[in-house]
């Protein structure tokens, strides 16, 4: 029988959001690496939203087929009509008469996931996954202004800087990098957040 460690998916994602937060505060060398340095910090935020997405997606899967082991040691029966993990897709979009995969990164649609597969460890799933206050939808405003650079995408972005209490106008980078409670930069706070998050939805 097939058993997944929720703690390692967990893990995964630590590892790979703490190395997000050593290059997106890597030190500027010179003032010839500004752009770069630039470039780099705006990847690591399209990169954290993708990784988000990844996890939440193998928490469903593992969770659904797996026999998955949660961090309290508790294993979860798999859901109903479901026996190895290729069967989870199919039976979601036909659940939901969907055509593509469900926007995993979107925390409501990834819980409706969890509740339409009936997943047994659904109750802890939403509650990491839904907790509140979120960086989620912050995360993912700035994340389609980078790569949809647009009117609509750019009113997002003044949202969330005037969450932050910054100005309409604050640039994309300095947004980012700017100091909020408790002394962490905006990006480095929304990583401490989501691995919080990744933590209590596997226990």
């Amino acid at each position: 029988m097939r058993k997944c460690h929720l703690i390692k998916l967990h893990a995964k994602f630590v590892v790979e959001t703490y190395l997000l937060v050593q290059a997106f505060e890597s030190p500027l060398i010179n003032d010839v690496c500004t752009l770069a340095h630039r470039s780099c910090r705006e990847a690591c935020v399209i990169r954290l939203n993708d990784a988000w997405a990844r996890f939440c997606r193998q928490l469903i899967i593992q969770s659904a087929a797996c026999h998955a082991i949660t961090f309290s040691g508790r294993v979860v029966p798999l859901a109903p009509n479901i026996n190895v993990p290729s069967e989870v897709i199919p039976r979601l979009l036909a659940i939901n008469n969907w055509k593509y995969e469900p926007r995993w990164h979107d925390a409501t649609i990834c819980i409706q996931a969890a509740r339409d597969l009936k997943i047994n460890n659904y109750f802890d799933v939403s509650a990491g996954i839904g907790l509140s206050p979120s960086p989620l939808e912050d995360l993912r405003r700035v994340r389609n202004f980078l790569a949809h650079r647009t009117k609509g995408t750019a009113r997002q972005m003044e949202k969330v800087a005037k969450l932050l209490q910054l100005s309409p106008r604050t640039s994309v980078d300095d947004l980012l990098q700017t100091y909020v409670p408790p002394g962490l930069t905006t990006f480095s706070k929304w990583v401490s957040e989501m691995q919080l998050m990744s933590e209590l939805s596997i226990q």
